[in-house]
C-alpha cells in the first residue's frame, strides 16, 4: 500500500491498522503471505510540520478471501463389501458463500457435500473427489479425496468370442474380470497367457492353437480369490468372408446381368444356326419345297374333300391353291 499527497516533499507517513501502528517504509506498506488475520482498516497519515493542525491522512479496507483444506469424514482409503451401503462427508469454511461437489472423473455425483452409494459395486470403486469453491473469487479452491475399494468374489464380464479363418491357426483370447483381492485365472485348455491390469479390472490374455477339440467344445476362462470364483465359456469358430451388403447387391446385379447377355447371345447363336442350316440343306436340294414337282390327285380318290396343287417355279417360291368342291381332273 502506497500513501501520498500533492506536496513536495512528500511528508513523512504512519501507517496503523485497526488502531495500532505498524511499520512502513517511505510512504509504501508491504505485507508479505496474507493471512485472513491481515484483513481491516489501514490507516496512513501524514505530518505537516508546517501546519500541525491539517488533517492529511487515507485509509482502506483489506478484505481476505480464503477457503480452509477440506476435510472428508472418515477419511479413505475405504474397503466396503460388493453390496454395501457407504456415506462419505466433505466440510470446508471460507470467507463468504461456497460450493462444494463430490466428482468421480469429470462426472459431478453430489453438491450437497454428501456422497451416498446406496448399492455399491464394482463399477463404484475408484477415488472421488470433493472440490469446494468460493463463488465470488474465482480460482479459490480447496480439494480433498477419498479413495474407496469394493471387495467380493470376482465377476467375467461378457466374453469376447474368438475367430479364426481356419482350423489350426493361433487364436487370441482375452478374459477381462473385476474382484478384489484381485483373482487369479485359470484357462482350460492352457496357453501362452499374459495379465494386465486396465483400470478397475484385471485383464488375463490366452493364445493357443484353434484345434479340433478347441473348436468343438470351446475355452473356459475360471477366476477365483478368497471371496468366491466365476467362469465363463469361450468359443471358437471359423469366420465367414463376406462382404458388405453393398457389395453383395453390386454382385447379384452384376451376375442377373451377365446371365442375361449370355441368354441372348445364346439364342441369337441358335437363330444363326437355324438359318444356316436351311439354307444348306435348300441349296443341296434335300428340302421337299425345293423341287419342281405338281401333285395330281385322281377323281376317284377325291370325294368332297380337299385338293391341293402344289408348283414350284423358283427354288425359294411357294405356291398352293385351294379348291373345295365337286371332284374334277385337276
Amino acid at each position: 500500500m502506497k500513501c501520498e499527497t500533492d506536496g513536495n516533499p512528500q511528508p513523512e507517513f504512519d501507517f496503523t491498522k485497526d488502531g495500532n501502528e505498524i511499520a512502513g517504509q517511505g510512504g509504501i506498506l508491504t505485507l508479505k503471505a496474507v493471512k485472513r488475520s491481515d484483513a481491516g482498516i489501514y490507516e496512513c497519515k501524514a505530518t505537516d510540520f508546517d501546519n500541525l493542525d491539517a488533517d492529511l491522512s487515507g485509509e482502506i479496507t483489506m478484505v481476505v478471501s480464503y477457503i480452509d483444506p477440506v476435510s472428508v469424514v472418515p477419511a479413505g482409503p475405504l474397503f466396503v463389501k460388493l453390496g454395501d451401503m457407504v456415506e462419505v462427508q466433505c466440510k470446508t469454511k471460507s470467507s463468504g458463500s461456497h460450493t462444494i461437489q463430490w466428482k468421480k472423473g469429470s462426472e459431478v455425483l453430489s453438491q450437497t457435500g454428501m456422497l451416498s452409494i446406496q448399492k455399491a459395486s464394482y463399477e463404484n470403486a475408484g477415488q472421488y473427489m470433493c472440490v469446494g469453491a468460493v463463488a465470488t473469487v474465482p480460482g479459490l479452491t480447496a480439494m480433498g479425496s477419498v479413495n474407496i475399494t469394493v471387495k467380493g468374489a470376482p465377476i467375467i464380464e461378457t466374453p469376447v468370442n474368438g475367430l479364426v479363418a481356419k482350423q489350426g491357426e493361433m487364436v487370441t483370447l482375452k478374459c477381462s474380470a473385476h474382484g478384489y483381492p484381485a483373482p487369479q485365472f485359470t484357462w482350460k485348455p492352457s496357453g501362452k497367457e499374459s495379465v494386465s491390469v486396465e483400470g478397475p479390472r484385471v485383464v488375463s490374455t490366452l493364445t493357443l492353437e484353434a484345434s479340433v477339440e478347441v473348436m468343438k467344445d470351446g475355452v473356459t476362462c475360471e477366476v477365483s480369490n478368497e471371496h468366491g470364483k466365476d467362469s465363463k465359456l469361450f468359443s471358437v469358430s471359423i469366420k465367414e468372408a463376406r462382404g458388405n451388403d453393398a457389395d453383395r447387391a453390386a454382385g447379384q446385379q452384376q451376375g442377373g446381368s451377365s446371365t442375361v447377355v449370355i441368354a441372348v447371345v445364346v439364342c441369337v447363336l441358335l437363330l444363326l444356326a437355324a438359318v444356316a442350316l436351311i439354307y444348306f440343306l435348300n441349296k443341296s436340294g434335300k428340302l421337299p419345297c425345293g423341287k419342281k414337282t405338281t401333285k395330281e390327285v385322281s377323281a376317284g380318290e377325291v370325294n368332297n374333300d380337299i385338293v391341293v396343287e402344289m408348283k414350284t417355279e423358283k427354288s425359294n417360291e411357294q405356291a398352293g391353291l385351294l379348291n373345295k368342291g365337286p371332284a374334277t381332273e385337276q
